[in-house]
């Protein structure tokens, strides 16, 4: 594991990478009110476990990825 540091909000934190695999698909489709349909999945490229705890003692997670959007089905056309 890597350890480096990273910027969480104004303050820097010590982290560690941590490997991960991807289970399941993890598509979320949602219906718009508009009759749109639209597909999301995060796409996960790294996450790093840092040294902050949360008000609970657990450790805190830096999750890095990208949201993918596809319009599956169009909605109604509005002004």
């Amino acid at each position: 594991m890597t350890r480096r540091k990273l910027k969480l909000d104004d303050r820097e934190v010590v982290g560690e990478d941590i490997g991960f695999r991807i289970v399941g698909d993890g598509t979320v489709v949602l219906e718009l009110d508009d009759g749109a349909v639209l597909r999301l999945r995060q796409i996960v490229f790294n996450v790093v476990r840092t040294e902050e705890k949360t008000p609970e003692g657990e450790p805190l997670y830096l999750v890095q990825s990208i949201n993918h959007v596809i319009l599956a089905k169009l909605g109604s056309e509005t002004d």
